[in-house]
């Protein structure tokens, strides 16, 4: 099944609701701001080993292409969950 960005950023914004609902976490407009520097954090980590430039974890993860597209994919459907909820 192929989804649209509209369709995937939904999906990920109530994922996220359920998230923070369920684990008692006020969404401000900081709470997106630092998430998303989380996420954007994690996918230059797996580029940075994809690239070869930094090393595996000691338990040998990271540096996948699926996972790095994965992340993408999430980073990119945070983005547009944060814009949707703050303009």
């Amino acid at each position: 099944m192929s989804a649209t960005f509209r369709e995937l950023s939904d999906r990920i914004g109530e994922v996220g609701e359920l998230y923070a609902k369920r684990h008692n976490i006020a969404r401000s407009s900081d709470w997106y701001l630092l998430k998303l520097t989380e996420e954007l954090g994690e996918l230059t980590a797996e580029h940075l080993l994809m690239d070869g430039r930094a090393r595996p974890g000691p338990d040998g993860s990271g540096g996948a292409r699926g996972a790095l597209e994965m992340r993408r994919r999430i980073c990119s459907g945070s983005l547009s969950s944060i814009c949707a909820r703050t303009i």
